[in-house]
């Protein structure tokens, strides 16, 4: 005998709100982690919250579009809050690894310490964290007294196919053709928009699949492949950051071309405060500093162009594919 369709819709929708709920609290109790010394802590945070928000995006049909749409756009508001911190905490931790070992020196090594004594005269970003945390705690209240407005399936019988193995194909099949299309538009370490707006999509196309790790054959190697990429993309994306931030700090990009316009790179993005007068001693080890930069975010250019760039990542999208047509 067949089941219910409208009993069965109940029991996935509590699922996804069970799972919704699962990720809340790994969101939380790494914000909790934010008051410690754990270096881990932010990064953990941000992951979470990305974690929920993509299934928020993917699952409001099962969640109710009302409530997973006003959740969503706070948590988006509060990962970009926690940009500032993360991109210092990455840079800082970036150049004392370079200091430390001997592959920099001379004037490039002047540069980079310039800029590491400049962010430890910006203030302390972790002390940003606060009003964060306070926001995700006003979050929390209301995440936790929320009400899913479930829609009336009373009323939707000629509606499409909402089974969670549709959605999921969607929203797989949705990202894996803008990932295409940026991937695509990449054609050097100075495609700032596409590195970025592949590094979100490479980044979601993976969180929706992983759930289907050791469910499904053949998730895991394309699971793992999608974060190599993301990596690839992510350190790329790292040393674009870093590069405008000495720039700043050198006074040299007061004015930003249109390829850094928008959400992708902008002086907001980085985290100098207005650069102090430099003399030209400081000023040739910013620029020796800022060539540095460059010379390693073309090592990992180089990773990315021969790993998935001039239609080298068709196979990877082709495997994605056929994932999600076996669900």
């Amino acid at each position: 005998m067949s089941q219910n369709p409208s009993k069965t819709s109940d029991i996935v929708e509590k699922a996804y709100r069970g799972l919704a709920e699962r990720l809340f609290e790994k969101a939380s109790a790494a914000c909790d982690r934010l008051e410690t010394d754990d270096p881990e802590a932010l990064h953990d945070f941000r992951v979470a919250l990305r974690r929920l928000r993509t299934h928020l995006s993917t699952h409001r049909d099962h969640l109710g579009k009302h409530d997973a749409n006003e959740f969503r756009k706070r948590l988006t508001a509060l990962v970009a809050a926690t940009n500032t911190s993360r991109d210092q905490e990455v840079q800082r931790e970036w150049i004392q690894r370079r200091l430390e070992g001997d592959e920099v020196e001379g004037i490039e090594r002047d540069g980079l310490e310039l800029v590491l004594t400049r962010f430890s005269t910006n203030g302390d970003s972790m002390s940003e964290l606060d009003p964060i945390r306070q926001h995700f705690a006003d979050i929390g209240k209301k995440f936790h007294k929320r009400r899913w407005s479930l829609p009336d399936y009373a009323r939707l019988k000629d509606a499409p196919d909402r089974s969670v193995r549709a959605v999921t194909k969607a929203a797989v099949l949705k990202l894996a053709a803008k990932l295409r299309k940026q991937i695509a538009a990449i054609d050097s370490v100075d495609s700032v928009k596409a590195t970025h707006q592949a590094r979100l999509a490479v980044k979601r196309l993976r969180y929706i699949l992983e759930p289907l790790d050791n469910v499904t054959p053949g998730a895991s190697e394309v699971i793992d492949e999608l974060k190599r990429m993301q990596d690839t993309l992510g350190a790329i994306r790292d040393m674009q950051i870093l590069h405008l931030q000495i720039a700043l700090a050198a006074g040299v990009a007061d004015e930003l071309g249109d390829e850094h316009s928008g959400n992708p790179l902008d002086a907001g993005t980085a985290t100098a405060s207005p650069p102090p007068a430099l003399d030209n001693v400081e000023r040739k080890a910013l620029d020796a500093a800022m060539d540095h930069v460059r010379v390693e975010a073309q090592k990992d250019f180089k990773v990315l162009q021969e790993r998935w760039l001039d239609d080298k990542a068709a196979p990877l999208l082709k495997r994605v594919e056929k994932l999600v047509a076996t669900l």
